[in-house]
């Protein structure tokens, strides 16, 4: 625990999100409604939106980087979680924007290909 997860558009095949951060909370508010108002602990002003979404009674947390288009996921358990959130966010309001995940404990980049559903993206996080 305690590495980092990264998602952005694929920015090397033109990947580009033209969605606002209030976009996005609204995504994450129509997919899972929170009993506490998201995102918490915003900076707008510097482009940075904290988010703690609960999903099935578990909490995951996650930062949306507005100005530099990607969002972080800290090491958590579950991962699939947070990763079912943003995949969900950017199926709902990019999806035919290309993008790539990568880890910061080993530098490796994954293709993101949103076509083939959240569920399907999310094998790799079954335990």
């Amino acid at each position: 625990m305690g590495g980092k997860y990264y998602i952005s558009p694929d920015e090397d095949r033109g990947g580009v999100w033209e969605f606002t951060p209030d976009q996005v909370t609204r995504t994450i508010h129509s997919l899972w409604p929170q009993p506490q108002p998201i995102p918490l602990d915003t900076s707008p002003s510097s482009g940075i939106f904290d988010f703690d979404v609960q999903v099935n009674g578990e909490s995951c947390e996650l930062t949306y980087f507005a100005d530099e288009q990607f969002f972080v996921i800290p090491d958590q358990d579950p991962l699939e979680l947070p990763f079912r959130v943003v995949y969900s966010v950017l199926t709902t309001l990019a999806p035919s924007v290309p993008a790539v995940w990568m880890a910061d404990f080993d530098g490796a980049v994954h293709s993101v290909d949103l076509s083939i559903g959240v569920e399907n993206l999310l094998t790799r996080f079954h335990t």
